[in-house]
C-alpha cells in the first residue's frame, strides 16, 4: 500500500479479507482474516524553551529558537496563543534526524508582549494526510528592568557655565534596549528622544545649550 492508499483507509482498524483459487479452476479456498491497525501521526514534542520556558531580556533581544522531535518528513504546524505569526512562519519540516526548529526572533518577542505566552504543536503527514493531536507548552517572557539615570552634572544642579556647554544625560539598561527620554517641561533634546544601549551597558544623551535654554530656569 502507497502512503496515499494508507490514508485513504484511515487511521484505526481495518480486516483483510483473503482467498485463493487454482488457474483454470472455479475452486476457491476458504477465507482468511487479517486484522490490523494503522497508527494515526503522534504529536510531535516540544523541547523547554531557552532551557526553562523562561525568556531573559537579554535572549529576547537575541532572539531564541524552538525546537522539539517529530516524524521525519512531516509538518510541524505551530500556533501562539497572542496570536502572533512568527517571521519565520508557522510552520517547519522535521529533519531526517526527527529534529526540528524554529527561529524565533525580536519582533516575534515583541508580539508575544510580557508575560505567560502558549505553543500549541501539531505535526501533518504528507503522504497519508493525517495530522496528530496537538502538544502544548507555556513560556514566560521576563518584563523590562527599569533603566538607571546617572545624577546629571554630578549633583542634579546645572550652573550658569554648564548650561553654555550643555551637558549628557546618562545612566545604565539592558545592552541593545532603546532607552526613551521625556523632560518634565515638554522640551524634546535636539540629539533627540531616546538612545540605544550600548553593549556595555551605558547609554547617554546629550542636552545642548538651546535645549538648556528652551528648558529655563526652574
Amino acid at each position: 500500500l502507497s502512503p496515499a492508499q494508507v490514508g485513504l483507509l484511515g487511521e484505526g482498524d481495518d480486516i483483510v479479507i483473503a482467498t485463493q483459487s487454482w488457474p483454470g479452476s472455479d475452486v476457491v479456498s476458504e477465507v482468511a482474516y487479517r486484522l490490523f491497525t494503522i497508527e494515526g501521526a503522534p504529536a510531535p514534542t516540544v523541547s523547554a524553551i531557552s532551557g526553562d520556558d523562561l525568556i531573559t531580556i537579554a535572549e529576547a533581544l537575541a532572539g531564541f529558537t524552538i525546537q522539539g522531535t517529530g516524524i521525519p518528513g512531516a509538518t510541524i504546524l505551530l500556533a501562539f496563543s497572542s496570536g502572533t505569526s512568527a517571521e519565520a512562519g508557522a510552520t517547519t519540516v522535521v529533519d531526517l534526524a526527527g529534529n526540528w526548529s524554529l527561529a524565533i526572533t525580536p519582533q516575534d518577542v515583541y508580539g508575544f508582549g510580557e508575560g505567560v505566552e502558549s505553543l500549541e504543536v501539531s505535526q501533518h503527514l504528507s503522504g497519508t494526510g493525517f495530522t496528530s493531536g496537538v502538544a502544548s507548552r507555556s513560556f514566560a517572557i521576563e518584563p523590562a528592568p527599569v533603566p538607571t539615570v546617572d545624577a546629571i552634572s554630578a549633583d542634579d544642579t546645572i550652573s550658569p557655565e554648564e548650561a553654555q556647554l550643555g551637558c549628557s544625560i546618562s545612566g545604565s539598561g539592558v545592552p541593545g534596549a532603546t532607552i526613551i527620554i521625556l523632560l518634565a517641561s515638554g522640551v524634546t533634546p535636539e540629539a533627540g528622544s531616546s538612545a540605544p544601549v550600548a553593549p556595555t551597558g551605558r547609554w547617554s544623551l546629550f542636552v545642548s545649550a538651546a535645549d538648556l535654554a528652551r528648558i529655563g530656569p526652574i
